[in-house]
């Protein structure tokens, strides 16, 4: 059977898959800015944006500790009084969960009351910040979308249960504060529910990034209530696979109820000077405020807070979509029957099948390995590729038209063996066995699947019925859904990921290729040489175009180690992509290890002279069969000090001022507890061994910042490179004998 190959139904493909990805795109932004002449019940985001300018007025990083972190504080403070709402401090040591890196943390716990009786409702952000950053977006807009969402609700009281307002300290240090907290029963009894806000960017939606196990029907109050309801349950499942995380996941191990959620576009801010005031979208801040006053309002007015089993869902076209996933292996089973009855009807043999599976195969791997290896070839040219260039449209030209031209070459060769309609078909065969893996191995991910699997197979059904010049026309209106399940994903991933990882999004564009194939048989000479025209064009585009600007800089550290003991130090440059030339020229790229406490070797490091004392003292309190007791005390500058003892003792527990902690292993040689926030503070600490105490230990001690000396090679950094995360450090260490005071 011969069906149509007019070449309209290829350009009316390529049309609408434009119009459709674009509203898809559109219609997944976050809403418009409320004004601060709104009436007092709304949520506005110029409201909570005086605010955040209130809190952030010194314009300074403010880590856990720092005395801007307690400025910072002082401010959510002065906003908690002025509102009339009551707090208390919680300040104690927390350690991190997976080590033994602790701080002394004051959490902020503000409550507006409401019937004791009722389960109470927890509004979670942090306010302190890594050493890089002001922290607009990560954490400040979501502290300041508290503060406004209290505002509306002060209004509102006695409230139909309570809600606490928990803003934590030392977040970005090990999700320290909501350890602390999460860890006091007194704290936790009686919560009903925790929503976490986050933000890792400075734009996007804020959307559900996860939800705990036994909140999952929290759901239903959000989809009723958001301003637009942004989530998509493959989230979870990629976040479960990130090295990311958030206080939510204490919330998770405390078996509580709860929402996170998180907005993470222009990533490359995270984590540096750009995440400023200056560069957050109002329009983000707004959507925060949107996810929260309507759920807190929802959450108030429900007679219980609802439990439920696992729930899948995603935003499609504007549209909130949501299941129960113990119903996806009938809908599973529902696709497999629709596509045996098309099968049957198109009379197709096994052999004609099968040949068309592997015909959709190929197509599938051809386009893949041909967006692989144009994004390899931009690596060898220009080197790690960053995460966020600077000019991007070069990376997507490359990302869209690479992969259409594997396919559409491997159609050029194939599409004697088989028809549009019939590749069509097996298409959607390939399509219900990635739906099955995802129901089977990933759950949270296979709405996606299946809501483009579904109506396919349906068209299909009802298109096998029809003249065979009419059928592909009809199963073009697949291709609305398919592109929520491919495109639609690739946009996220991109915004999140970066092209660091461009292998985490090709496959989206692969399989829409694979998808779009079959509509294209009437034109496939033209489009394939236009494809590989644009694969060029884009590639050149990609390597004349400068990778960084001064908003998107290029990731550069410095860590300057300095050995007491030897007088030796050296300067290493942590970075991603290809150093400045300035910068390249000065540094080694020999690996070389340089701390006799790790085996890690460094590839980019310099000698260089001099030395700086040590700045921490410490003085042995006692030294017994299984402890050590010490002090330590430090200078203001210095905010962390790290103390590594041989694994060989087996350090098993640890008391941080009286404060009791279990011990956990560190690597094969060391074990190491690190102290920061300190700034000055003196520390007690008493180690308990397994075995015999040992004798000696390194103490290293964390330094901001660098030393005037190392001037020079900063400068060099700018104007297009930057410190990110924790920054440019000064680490210096000495051999400690535990046997004697020092």
């Amino acid at each position: 059977m011969k069906l149509s190959v007019d070449p309209k139904l290829a350009y009316l493909t390529l049309m609408v898959s434009a119009v459709f990805y674009s509203l898809y795109l559109w219609l997944a932004q976050p809403p418009l800015v409320t004004s601060e002449n709104a009436p007092a019940r709304e949520f506005s985001a110029q409201r909570a944006m005086s605010i955040l300018e209130d809190l952030l007025q010194h314009n300074q990083p403010h880590p856990v500790g720092s005395a801007a972190n307690q400025f910072v504080r002082s401010r959510i403070e002065a906003k908690l009084d002025e509102l009339g709402i009551g707090y208390s401090i919680q300040s104690t040591w927390a350690c991190r969960y997976q080590s033994n890196l602790c701080a002394e943390v004051e959490n902020i716990i503000a409550r507006i009351p409401g019937d004791p009786g009722r389960e109470s409702i927890v509004l979670m952000a942090h306010y302190d910040s890594v050493p890089t950053s002001t922290g607009a977006g990560d954490d400040g807009a979501a502290v300041a979308a508290i503060l406004e969402t209290a505002r509306a609700l002060s209004f509102e009281t006695p409230l139909a249960r309570p809600v606490t307002l928990l803003f934590t300290d030392g977040e970005e240090d090990g999700l320290l504060g909501a350890e602390a907290f999460f860890a006091d029963p007194a704290l936790i009894q009686n919560i009903g529910a925790v929503l976490n806000y986050e933000g890792s960017g400075s734009k996007g939606v804020s959307r559900v990034l996860r939800t705990a196990p036994e909140g999952a029907a929290l759901i239903d109050l959000y989809q009723a209530s958001a301003n637009p309801a942004i989530g998509n349950s493959i989230s979870s499942e990629i976040f479960k696979r990130m090295p990311n995380d958030t206080d939510f996941s204490v919330v998770i191990r405390a078996g509580l109820k709860g929402i996170d959620f998180a907005f993470a576009e222009e990533r490359n801010h995270y984590h540096s000077h750009n995440d400023s005031i200056q560069n957050l979208d109002l329009r983000t801040l707004q959507h925060h405020g949107n996810n929260m006053l309507p759920l807190v309002r929802q959450l108030l007015a429900a007679d219980v807070i609802p439990s439920g089993t696992s729930m899948v869902y995603l935003d499609i076209y504007g549209q909130w979509l949501q299941w129960p996933d113990s119903w996806q292996p009938w809908l599973i089973l529902m696709a497999l029957l629709m596509l045996a009855i098309s099968t049957r009807v198109k009379r197709l043999s096994f052999r004609q099948l099968a040949s068309g599976c592997a015909i959709s195969l190929a197509i599938l791997i051809s386009a893949f390995v041909s967006g692989f290896a144009a994004f390899q070839l931009l690596t060898s040219v220009l080197g790690p590729l960053p995460g966020w260039p600077a000019n991007s449209w070069g990376f997507r030209i490359v990302l869209f038209a690479a992969p259409l031209f594997g396919g559409l070459l491997i159609i050029s060769l194939l599409k004697h063996r088989t028809t549009p309609a019939n590749l069509f078909l097996t298409n959607m065969v390939w399509l219900f066995f990635i739906s099955l893996f995802m129901v089977a191995v990933l759950p949270s991910a296979a709405i996606n699947f299946l809501l483009a699997l579904l109506p396919a197979c349906l068209i299909l059904l009802v298109s096998s019925f029809l003249a065979a010049d009419k059928q592909m026309y009809l199963n073009l209106l697949a291709i609305i859904m398919l592109i929520p399940a491919t495109l639609g994903l690739v946009y996220p991933v991109e915004a999140t990921q970066g092209y660091g990882l461009v292998l985490a999004f090709i496959p989206g564009v692969a399989l829409f290729t694979m998808f779009s194939v079959p509509f294209l048989f009437g034109a496939v000479t033209v489009l394939r040489r236009g494809s590989l025209l644009l694969t060029v064009l884009g590639l050149g585009w990609a390597v004349l175009t400068p990778l960084y600007s001064e908003f998107r800089p290029q990731p550069i550290n410095f860590i300057w180690y300095q050995n007491q003991d030897s007088g030796q130090a050296h300067l290493t440059v942590r970075h991603r992509g290809r150093l400045p030339n300035p910068l390249n020229n000065e540094f080694s790229s020999t690996p070389k290890a340089l701390l006799p406490f790790s085996n890690r070797e460094f590839s980019r490091w310099r000698e260089l002279p001099g030395k700086i004392d040590g700045g921490a003292g410490v003085t042995i309190l006692d030294h017994r069969a299984q402890s050590v007791t010490l002090d330590i005390y430090t200078r203001k500058n210095i905010a962390t000090i790290s103390l590594y003892t041989p694994a060989a003792a087996g350090l098993i527990g640890y008391e941080i001022n009286g404060q009791s902690f279990k011990a956990k292993p560190g690597d094969a040689e060391y074990d190491m507890i690190r102290l920061t926030g300190l700034y000055g503070r003196p520390v007690s600490l008493k180690l308990q061994f397994e075995t015999a105490s040992p004798t000696e230990a390194y103490l290293a001690n964390h330094f901001y910042p660098l030393p005037t000396e190392l001037h020079p090679f900063q400068d060099l950094r700018q104007p297009l490179g930057s410190p990110v995360h924790q920054g440019d450090q000064a680490l210096s260490f000495r051999l400690l004998d535990l046997s004697k005071s020092l």
